[in-house]
């Protein structure tokens, strides 16, 4: 199938114990609009690219002003919570997936989920830009 579902509230050996209920994980190849992984957990998938970074943010905006918060592609190295050096090439990845789920305009933020860090981390806005539009990997600006 592609993905992996567990329990973690049951101790599982290679899974740390966790107040999060579950772990879902897969390839970025298997999340796909009519994959088996989206049918069996009743998701609706649609993906979109854009070229121009200006106009991905502000159709992200868009779907977040409707409370449907996107999961996005992003070059890891600019991810300023992870604490690489962006100017490495060796730290870039541009498919690492994270979750757009909000953002405050007058303060420049996004707010970005990502598996390995509790709660939402704050990214200004303009690296998020530049995460999702890296050379470094797949572009998938939306």
């Amino acid at each position: 199938m592609g993905f992996g579902f567990f329990d973690t509230t049951s101790q599982i050996s290679f899974l740390p114990s966790s107040d999060v209920p579950f772990f879902l994980g897969a390839t970025v190849t298997t999340i796909e609009p009519n994959s088996l992984a989206c049918r069996l957990l009743g998701i609706t998938l649609n993906k979109e690219s854009f070229s121009n970074a200006d106009k991905a943010w502000k159709e992200s905006k868009m779907m977040l002003d409707q409370d449907i918060p996107l999961l996005l592609r992003v070059d890891i190295a600019y991810m300023p919570y992870e604490g690489f050096d962006d100017e490495m090439d060796e730290t870039h990845f541009g498919g690492h997936a994270v979750v757009l789920g909000g953002y405050e305009e007058v303060k420049g933020v996004a707010y970005i989920g990502d598996t390995e860090f509790e709660g939402f981390q704050e990214v200004p806005i303009e690296i998020l830009k530049k995460a999702r539009s890296s050379s470094y990997g797949p572009k998938f600006l939306l």
